[in-house]
């Protein structure tokens, strides 16, 4: 955890006691030779004997992704330090079958002398923030989208796949209400179905299959065709090569200037 007081603070706290999870502050994992990293190797590798992809909930401030510092960099950040009654909201009805999203607008003719742009809500891959901020940022949206005139453009929202596991009631309610304006639609964020860096992970590590069906299923549920897609900035390999063949990319829009090369991937369901 980035901070042990969030635990005393009523963080997170009641979704460890509830499910009986680790909980650990290991300031120096990223650090070799250290106690930290030597735990946290032997728990990433008890995971991996099992055919299993760690999921890392809370937030790791010093890398921010906690794969980068990893030995096989296949561990999952699920950005969730400051989200609060998880035991409660895991325990609504679950998401059955496949959210509705908006159908898409009809395309006006293209003109090379227009400038266009897209506007995507970012950061809802965390989770706290589906609770708070983006919770705050939808209900203006739809008041402003009711007023009579309003330019109401089309928004898309990053959201994480993983509020079906852990809060579904406040995943359905975010496709609830993007359904009233009409023109607002969810894709998933880095990297997919968790937080991390595909391009570093060994193009023949058996979790990369793995983290490819997860993610294709948590698309097939969000009735998504697109993903944040993030790399690492230190090397010129990229994931799509990772996914092409199972996600059936169809475009890719790079995002210019950005140190971790992220990548809006879009590809045919």
């Amino acid at each position: 955890m980035k901070d042990p007081g969030l635990l005393h603070a009523g963080f997170l706290a009641d979704m460890v006691a509830s499910r009986q999870l680790f909980a650990f502050h290991l300031p120096e994992m990223c650090d070799a030779n250290t106690t930290s990293a030597a735990l946290y190797d032997t728990i990433a590798e008890a995971a991996r004997s099992q055919s299993s992809l760690l999921s890392v909930m809370g937030y790791f401030g010093t890398q921010e992704v906690v794969a980068i510092c990893s030995k096989h960099h296949t561990e999952v950040s699920l950005v969730s330090d400051y989200c609060s009654s998880l035991s409660f909201w895991s325990r609504m009805p679950a998401v059955t079958g496949q959210l509705v999203q908006s159908p898409p607008l009809p395309a006006g003719p293209y003109s090379r002398l227009t400038t266009y742009i897209a506007i995507i809500a970012s950061d809802g891959d965390n989770m706290q923030m589906a609770f708070n901020v983006k919770r705050q940022r939808m209900e203006d949206r739809l008041s402003e989208c009711q007023v009579i005139g309003a330019a109401c453009p089309p928004v898309t929202w990053t959201i994480s796949n993983r509020l079906a596991e852990f809060a579904p009631f406040v995943l359905t309610w975010y496709f609830r209400n993007g359904l009233v304006t009409g023109k607002d639609s969810f894709l998933m964020g880095p990297s997919g179905f968790g937080f991390m860096h595909p391009s570093i992970i060994a193009p023949d590590d058996p979790l990369v299959d793995q983290m490819i069906s997860r993610t294709a299923a948590a698309a097939a549920m969000l009735s998504s065709s697109a993903l944040w897609a993030t790399g690492n900035s230190l090397s010129w390999q990229s994931p799509e090569g990772h996914f092409s063949e199972n996600l059936q990319m169809a475009a890719l829009m790079p995002q210019p200037g950005h140190s971790l090369k992220e990548r809006l991937w879009a590809y045919d369901e």
